[in-house]
């Protein structure tokens, strides 16, 4: 007895996901995959320079950068 509930209850759960799917693809709400943006096409030669540093050093402009020099004699 159990044992067709529980069949009966997955089956319509089945049935009302693979609904679902279909209805969501239907009404537009499915999201496809991402397309992987690619880089077009360079000449051979072309260098391209591509900077991840965002902030610049902090050196407050009233101080100046210190140098250590050594005398040579």
């Amino acid at each position: 007895m159990w044992l067709k509930v529980l069949l009966f209850v997955g089956a319509i759960y089945l049935f009302f996901k693979f609904l679902g799917f279909k209805m969501r693809k239907y009404m537009g709400f499915y999201d496809a995959p991402q397309q992987k943006r690619t880089a077009p096409p360079r000449r051979e030669g072309d260098v391209r320079v591509e900077s991840t540093r965002t902030q610049q050093s902090q050196i407050n402009p009233n101080e100046g950068e210190y140098v250590d020099f050594e005398e040579i004699d």
